[in-house]
């Protein structure tokens, strides 16, 4: 199994934005009547596939093979303004959040555990 990164544009309601994800598919997809709006399509390819997310504001669901969708601040803010009618702060990226978590662990076991042992084995 490959895993695979793609940068995708949003379409429709998440129109300007764009963000990196992978897709994880088990299966087919089929629609028992036609989605309401798709809201993503891959750069790669440039096609409008409505499987790769679908979204109705007015019942607030939202469907997508995508991960990594929600770690795009940007992203993030236009769903929940679109679900919820309210804006939201969203200062850092998932990235940047993980970064920065890792240093202070990286920080806390510098200085709490005898690094250079654990290295040296």
């Amino acid at each position: 199994k490959k895993l695979v990164r793609r940068r995708y544009k949003g379409i429709n309601w998440l129109n300007g934005l764009d963000w990196y994800g992978y897709e994880i598919h088990l299966g087919r997809t089929e629609f028992h009547k036609n989605p309401q709006e798709s809201f993503v399509t891959e750069e790669v390819t440039a096609a409008n596939d409505s499987s790769l997310g679908v979204i109705d504001c007015k019942q607030k669901i939202i469907g997508t093979y995508i991960h990594g969708l929600l770690e795009s601040p940007e992203v993030t803010q236009k769903l929940l303004a679109l679900l919820t009618a309210k804006t939201f702060d969203i200062p850092l990226s998932f990235q940047e959040t993980k970064e920065r978590e890792m240093d202070e662990l990286a920080l806390f076991l510098e200085e709490h555990c005898e690094v250079e042992k654990i290295l040296a084995n």
